[in-house]
């Protein structure tokens, strides 16, 4: 049995895990992203390294419509960015 450690519960606000970070993006004449700015800093996509699109959740009038990108940014990382077909916003998707 697991005794009780008569701490007090914490009240903080529960905050979404992954939540997609909305970004600005360049892109080239063909809408593929060239450029893209996190955190007020514009990395060149030095590679596309996958593309994938997600159409769900149409039968419950929340559609969901993205086009995935895993790139390579000049920096060395590589980041999973997506645009929302819906209203043509891109974000950055984190999986920490």
């Amino acid at each position: 049995m697991v005794e009780n450690p008569r701490a007090e519960a914490r009240t903080d606000p529960l905050r979404p895990v992954n939540e997609p970070v909305p970004i600005e993006m360049a892109s080239g004449g063909d809408e593929t992203p060239v450029r893209v700015c996190i955190k007020e800093r514009w990395f060149l996509i030095r590679q596309r390294r996958d593309r994938w699109r997600v159409d769900d959740e149409w039968w419950r009038g929340e559609e969901i419509s993205r086009m995935y990108f895993k790139v390579l940014l000049e920096d060395g990382r590589e980041v999973t960015i997506f645009q929302d077909l819906v209203n043509k916003r891109w974000y950055l998707q984190s999986y920490d």
